[in-house]
């Protein structure tokens, strides 16, 4: 399994886990660390880093809290700031606010 991971310098990585990651360990402030031969690694969990590494595969980010996929995005109010995404069963509706 390939997971982005910040390394010790603050630079993202694509890291296959199950060849480069020795152990994980918590860091005891809720966050998990991945320790490789080589440096100590930390997953994304602020929404931000996960927009700015999403953005490049066609996903934005509409408030604080949200981040969605414009590819299956189906309709979109600029009147009302709601975008719609349809499955196969259900009607979801998401508030298109700026971040």
């Amino acid at each position: 399994m390939i997971l982005p991971l910040f390394d010790s310098h603050g630079n993202l990585n694509m890291v296959n886990v199950s060849e480069e990651i020795l152990y994980l360990q918590t860091d005891g402030f809720g966050g998990l660390r991945f320790y490789s031969d080589r440096d100590e690694l930390r997953a994304l969990k602020l929404v931000e880093e996960w927009s700015d590494l999403l953005s490049r595969e066609g996903f934005m980010r509409m408030d604080r809290g949200t981040i969605v996929n414009l590819k299956k995005v189906s309709d979109f109010d600029p009147k009302l700031g709601i975008l719609e995404i349809r499955t196969a069963d259900k009607r979801i509706c998401l508030p298109a606010t700026e971040p």
